[in-house]
């Protein structure tokens, strides 16, 4: 018991689904690891990760999503109705349910209330406040509502409770600059690094999940959702067993795969676009390409819009698998995937997508959508593709796969490099970047 309170307490905040905030599940393991105790602080939704749930040292706090009554709507009114009541179920708890943390550690966006009641809490407990800056809310708005007053509100109550933290966080070079020339605040980068889980997937690992989910069924529909198979296959289109032991099939699809938030700064369009090229390109070459297999994986409110987009398109060649994987079968997906495709635009221009930290954890190349901070993480025909629009992706697509799946001497540089890179893992970046922000451990 006495060591016990001789610990120093860090409280952690997202204001979204705790389980879909990996970097502050990765921030809470590390911070139990220097034996705090840690206060995960957010909405229910998606579950955390077992290691998170699971750990001695840290306390879940999963509060019930704010639901809007129907008759205010979906617009501004709505919108005010969730940051108030977000706001004070955030106060309440911050203040009265969770012991005196020595410091509060605070995911932004979405800035609003959370930046409030940071400051207020902080405040009245003492605590150190420390923020880590992911993105811009007011830009994510502003992809809304373009040339709004709201988006103004916004960018003037992230610039003035965006100042006063003891210390800052962010994910990008470029964003470090930004926060500094715009808003004076000073901030360390954190670059996100993947987990140990993020590596390639070895045979019995692909074999495994492939007899175990329906995109690796022998015959795929066009459009599905997959869904983990009540009975193991004992086959699958990808693998097969000789004398014992597996092996990849000579006239497996090409796999493709895309980690999707389905939100607005993700245009999946650039994507439908570049595969009715492909199938065009294949037509008129003979026909002679690899099946080509699409895993898109996420939750998102864009997800039937683009999911009814895909039906009506009638695809020959490519077959689409929707679907949210448990952590363990994620890692594994990418890990025996070919190319990994990103769609993330970045609505601020200055923040770098987590999904192809994974990618790159698995060495699995990318093609990614440009845009001004994307070379800090993608270095084009070095690691990985860049391309700007749906023609550029449609060519690379068909250029270094109409031999698939014979080995493709660019892919495997990729490969070799992002092996290579992978030393520095999240561990060695934080104990050096956000370590010396807390206050030293009690003897």
């Amino acid at each position: 018991r006495a060591a016990a309170k001789m610990r120093r307490r860090v409280m952690v905040v997202v204001v979204g689904d705790l389980g879909l905030s990996p970097r502050m599940q990765y921030h809470c393991l590390s911070l139990a690891k220097t034996n705090r105790n840690v206060d995960f602080v957010g909405f229910q939704g998606t579950a955390c990760w077992d290691q998170v749930q699971c750990h001695p040292l840290i306390t879940v706090h999963g509060l019930a999503p704010v639901v809007p009554p129907a008759v205010l709507g979906k617009g501004s009114l709505s919108k005010l109705y969730k940051a108030l009541c977000q706001f004070w179920v955030l106060l309440m708890l911050m203040l009265f349910g969770i012991p005196t943390p020595d410091e509060l550690l605070v995911q932004t966006p979405p800035a609003i209330p959370v930046l409030l009641v940071a400051h207020l809490v902080a405040w009245w407990r003492g605590s150190r406040l420390i923020i880590d800056w992911h993105n811009y809310g007011y830009s994510i708005l502003a992809l809304d509502r373009p040339g709004s007053i709201l988006v103004s509100v916004y960018w003037l109550f992230e610039k003035v409770f965006g100042r006063g933290a003891s210390a800052n966080l962010c994910v990008s070079e470029a964003m470090r600059v930004d926060l500094r020339r715009n808003w004076g605040i000073r901030a360390h980068v954190l670059y996100d690094r993947p987990a140990a889980l993020y590596r390639p997937a070895k045979l019995d690992e692909v074999h495994s999940l492939m007899n175990r989910h329906s995109f690796g069924s022998l015959v795929a529909p066009s459009v599905s959702e997959s869904v983990e198979l009540a009975r193991p296959s004992d086959d699958n289109c990808f693998t097969r067993t000789q004398n014992g032991l597996v092996e990849l099939k000579p006239n497996r699809p090409l796999l493709l795969v895309s980690s999707t938030s389905w939100t607005a700064d993700e245009d999946f369009g650039i994507l439908l676009d570049a595969l009715v090229m492909l199938e065009k390109r294949i037509k008129l070459s003979g026909g002679h390409f690899s099946e080509v297999r699409l895993v898109v994986t996420g939750k998102g409110p864009l997800r039937a819009f683009y999911e009814k987009k895909i039906l009506a398109l009638n695809f020959s060649h490519v077959s689409f698998f929707t679907a949210f994987l448990p952590f363990e079968d994620y890692a594994t997906l990418l890990g025996s995937a070919d190319l990994g495709i990103c769609l993330h635009c970045s609505s601020s221009g200055v923040d770098l997508p987590m999904k192809v930290v994974d990618m790159f954890g698995c060495s699995l190349p990318v093609a990614a959508v440009e845009f001004s901070a994307l070379p800090e993480l993608v270095k084009h025909n070095t690691n990985s593709f860049i391309f700007r629009t749906s023609e550029e992706l449609s060519e690379l697509l068909f250029s270094n796969f109409s031999n698939h799946p014979k080995p493709n001497q660019v892919l495997e540089s990729f490969r070799k490099q992002l092996t290579s890179g992978r030393a520095r893992g999240w561990e060695e970046s934080w104990s050096e970047k956000v370590l010396p922000l807390l206050r030293p451990s009690r003897a």
